[in-house]
């Protein structure tokens, strides 16, 4: 990603004043130590109207709505925006130009040389115009850095239309090779135009560079269609790539039509289908112009379709050298490239590390050629990704701890797991994420384990699917190091199937996993299988699992696999069932570390060695456990079927509902009996309100209905074991004494409890709660 030194070594000053003082909203005078700042509709609209400040410098302080606004570019082909515009990782949301008949369309028409614009985002835009339409600008000959669009870009007629940029590179009226450089930008827009249509540029000219892009969006065209750029006319790609889907007549391809006159194209990649009827190739449709036209390290695995010069990776070359490229054959559906450049490889291929590494390309870890370790691959998984890029950042956050990347969409997981480099970072997830229909890898192996953190924020990750059934180490999360934290995340429909060591959230884990669950189903091969986590030597707390867990060998567990040495499980449960061959249990398999205050309650069923709650626990300690799931095996025991040395302290489990009367460990009750607060309380458990070694509040009980629960896990505190009116009568009252005092005063305040409890004061209450 790329780093704020790297953004102030690169910005210099712009430098005049305003010769008109316009009323926006904060301070600032325009230069570049005290720019004007832009915090509202009406300063924008400010700005649009004031040409003679397109030469100043600007700083965006909060996101900006501009639904409904009537909105003219900033900057056009009289007066270039020729200042700097620092976003601030904030977002322009809903900007809507329609100008059929214009060109220079973009939020900013015409950036000239001395232009800047960093770290701006500019969501659910939809930009319609003639010719030079980009998302953001129409004409780029400044600089942009860590920038991004969405939604959808239109040119009606002629040419140059890009979800970023319609046209990058050399002043347009003088034709000078002085600018136009984009540097760690993506687009995901859909991109639809003529001639010159890209993903994220429509034309590249003459100079121009884009450095460490993507594009994702679907692009459709007749002439120059391309993923990333529709046509490259000596203008530089590296460490680009595209995915979305590329459509046109003629010089078609999924990172750029055309890669002419002198054009390089270095360390980039496509995988996204290409179609079109002539010049079609999985990277390039044509390429030639000059002798000094190159792609170099470049690979392409999108479906290739087309009736005349069809290439997997070049529809067609006449002039230039393409040097240690690939494409897939079997995905592409071509098995040749235009005269006979690049090389296939199966799709086994293409997945393998010597691959790539016998072609002299820069891998972490693998370089022998160079130092800049541009390549990472999670090998016989997926096709190579860049090292450490792009951010896995939606354009808020810098991955520090008081500032964390923020992971809001689809395409932000898709980037945080292709950036081993950023697995060290901190992450927040802003709402929940569906992965159906998403090749899924873990995010964290055993090269680069994830060492950061990751706050769920109490949302969601559903219909995780990974199937890897040769590999190890394998769940949404592969291997977390001792450093890395994981907490509120839940992950939902999930199914992973892999060879061992494998887990609904994590294969395995050294860190912290706190306030996590998952749902699903896991399946494994060989050994060590856990709902949640395959292998676990470090800490759970506050967790759960509602996965069935199937098939193995040994160290299958509804919660746990194999809970290791140092291992800690403290307040966690699992609801599901577990089979296997040997060593299974309801909450863990194989226990060597330490488990308090847990239960497990689903159908147990293993050959020998199942347990309740642990199949083999192996000089491990059990503390105030329970367990009531049905027991099926010849060899079993209602808690713990098999104890070597450890301890077993303060234990039950259900005779009935197990079907069993003997365990290694713990005290057999009756159902009658496992409902009853006083079989724990006497054995010390930390109940609320009836707490007597301790102060925690671990445990609560319907007495007489349920069995003991987690006070974290339940908002049912009086009543039937459900959640109903009387529950949050009670949880009102206990809020109100904290807040309003013994006397429930509220008289004055936005909460007033002093009449009848209506729907109207569960409302107000239920509000003021959330916030």
């Amino acid at each position: 990603m790329i780093k704020r030194v790297l953004i102030s070594a690169i910005l210099t000053s712009v430098l005049c004043f305003s010769s008109n003082l316009l009323a926006y909203s904060g301070d600032g005078d325009g230069t570049a130590e005290n720019p004007y700042q832009i915090s509202s509709v009406e300063d924008w609209q400010e700005l649009m109207a004031s040409p003679n400040d397109w030469s100043s410098s600007f700083f965006l302080t909060e996101d900006i709505n501009l639904a409904g606004v009537t909105l003219t570019p900033v900057g056009d082909s009289t007066t270039q925006f020729t200042g700097v515009f620092d976003g601030n990782d904030n977002v322009i949301n809903n900007a809507l130009v329609n100008q059929p008949v214009s060109n220079c369309i973009g939020l900013f028409g015409y950036v000239g040389s001395s232009g800047q614009i960093h770290d701006l985002g500019v969501e659910d835009v939809n930009m319609t115009g003639c010719a030079l339409v980009g998302g953001l600008v129409g004409f780029n000959d400044g600089t942009l850095i860590g920038c991004y669009t969405t939604g959808s870009v239109t040119g009606t007629s002629n040419f140059f239309v890009g979800g970023l940029v319609g046209s990058n590179g050399c002043n347009w009226n003088e034709y000078i090779n002085d600018g136009g450089y984009i540097i760690g930008c993506y687009a995901t827009c859909s991109v639809t135009g003529e001639d010159d249509v890209g993903g994220l540029v429509g034309y590249n000219n003459n100079g121009g560079e884009l450095t460490d892009c993507y594009a994702t969006g679907s692009v459709s065209g007749i002439d120059e269609v391309g993923g990333l750029v529709g046509w490259n006319y000596s203008g530089t790609l590296t460490t680009c790539y595209a995915t979305g889907s590329v459509t046109g007549e003629g010089f078609v391809g999924g990172l750029a039509g055309m890669n002419y006159g002198s054009g390089t194209v270095a360390d980039c990649y496509a995988t996204g289908s290409v179609n079109g009827e002539h010049n079609v190739g999985g990277l390039v449709g044509l390429m030639g112009g000059d002798v000094d036209v190159t792609l170099t390290n470049c690979y392409a695995a999108g479906s290739v379709t087309g009736e005349d010069l069809v290439g997997g990776l070049v529809g067609f070359i006449y002039m230039g050298t393409i040097t240690d490229c690939f494409w897939d054959i079997e995905t592409t559906g071509q098995t040749t490239s235009s005269q006979g450049c690049g090389t296939g490889k199966t799709t086994v291929e293409m997945k393998t590390l010597s691959t790539f590494i016998s072609a002299g390309w820069d891998f972490v870890n693998e370089t022998e050629n160079g130092t800049d370790d541009i390549w990472i691959i999670n090998e016989h998984v997926d096709y190579p990704s860049f090292s450490g890029y792009p951010s896995a950042d939606d354009g808020d956050g810098e991955g520090t701890a008081e500032n964390p990347h923020q992971i809001g969409s689809v395409e932000d997981w898709q980037e945080l797991m292709a950036s081993p480099n950023d697995w060290s970072s901190s992450f927040i997830l802003t709402a929940d994420i569906n992965l159906a229909g998403v090749t899924v890898t873990p995010v964290g192996d055993s090269t680069t384990q994830f060492t950061g953190v990751f706050d769920g924020n109490d949302n969601i990750i559903t219909n995780v699917l990974i199937d890897q059934p040769g590999d190890y180490y394998i769940g949404l999360f592969g291997c977390v190091d001792s450093n890395g934290q994981i907490h509120d995340l839940g992950v939902e429909d999930v199914n992973v199937i892999s060879l061992g060591c494998v887990g609904g959230l994590v294969g395995r884990n050294y860190g912290t996993l706190d306030g996590c669950h998952a749902v699903g189903s896991v399946t494994g091969v060989s050994f060590v299988m856990g709902g949640l986590v395959g292998r676990n030597y470090g800490t759970l707390a506050g967790c759960y699992a509602t996965c069935s867990v199937n098939g193995g060998l040994e160290s299958i567990g509804g919660l746990v696999g194999w809970n290791d040495d140092d291992g800690t499980v403290t307040a966690c449960y699992a609801t599901g069932s577990v089979s296997g061959l040997q060593l299974v249990g309801g909450l863990a398999g194989n226990n060597q570390g330490t488990l308090t205050d847990c239960y497990a309650t689903g159908l147990v069923n293993g050959e020998v060695i199942a347990g309740g709650l642990v199949g083999y626990n192996h000089l491990g300690t059990i503390t105030r456990c329970y367990a009531t799931g049905l027991l099926i095996s010849q060899d079993v025991g209602g808690l713990v079927c098999a104890c070597y040395g450890g301890a077993v302290t303060a234990c039950f489990w259900d005779i009935e509902t197990t079907g069993q009367t003997t365990s290694q460990g713990g005290t057999g009750k009756s159902t009658v009996e496992m409902k009853t607060l006083s079989t724990f309380t006497s054995a010390g458990w930390d109940f609320v309100d009836e707490t007597e070694n301790g102060t925690d509040d671990i445990w609560t009980i319907d007495e007489n209905v349920d069995y003991p629960k987690h006070v974290w896990s339940l908002v049912d505190f009086i009543g039937s074991s459900e959640v109903d009116f009387a529950d949050y009568s009670f949880f009102a009252n206990q809020w109100l004494q904290t807040n309003c005092g013994a006397s429930n005063d509220c008289e004055g305040t936005d909460l007033d409890f002093s009449g009848a409890v209506d729907g109207n004061d569960l409302k107000i209450f239920t509000d003021k709660l959330l916030q």
